[in-house]
């Protein structure tokens, strides 16, 4: 899926040939989202891959689970850290790509569009699971914490059951999608 030169055809026959291992269906999809690295184009053309394959029923199925928990303050949610707007690792980022390009006042007024474009598409997105997101110290060696950490996961798993009429995305539909 992260492979932005594969077809989408490609990337279809791929997922197609997944879901039959599963002859139940599939109950979710995790996207998971790094927060200590970049959102790269390969991770918005792996969305872009995913709502063109699924339609309306990726966001119906999704999870997303974002890794690297550990980088929040004691007491700061991930909420709170969504919320504070474009995380730091995407500013930078963007930052970075748009400096190498030059320092004109029209590169200075596309960083700011970029930071709010993916500010709005993480909004979206996260909208778009009905936020049904989910938060992994991967660190951890808290043993409770780990464990609440996969309850919370299959919570979700679980919601998005019920929220589907306890039906799972089968092999069928990937291939209506098709």
């Amino acid at each position: 899926l992260f492979n932005s030169s594969a077809s989408l055809e490609f990337v279809a026959d791929n997922v197609a040939n997944s879901t039959a291992l599963f002859k139940d269906g599939i109950h979710a999809i995790v996207l998971v989202v790094s927060l200590r690295s970049r959102f790269t184009a390969e991770e918005l053309g792996a969305y872009q891959n995913l709502t063109n394959l699924f339609g309306q029923n990726f966001a119906e199925y999704t999870i997303i689970a974002f890794t690297g928990g550990d980088e929040l303050e004691d007491d700061e949610t991930l909420e709170d850290y969504l919320e504070e707007g474009c995380p730091q690792s995407l500013k930078v980022k963007l930052l970075h790509v748009h400096s190498l390009m030059s320092s004109s006042s029209s590169v200075r007024s596309m960083q700011k569009v970029s930071v709010a474009f993916v500010i709005t598409f993480l909004q979206d997105l996260i909208d778009s699971c009905n936020k049904r997101v989910v938060l992994f110290d991967n660190t951890t060696e808290d043993e409770m914490k780990r464990d609440s950490q996969v309850k919370e996961l299959m919570f979700l798993v679980n919601e998005v059951l019920i929220e589907n009429g306890d039906l799972t995305y089968t092999n069928q539909m990937c291939h209506t999608v098709k």
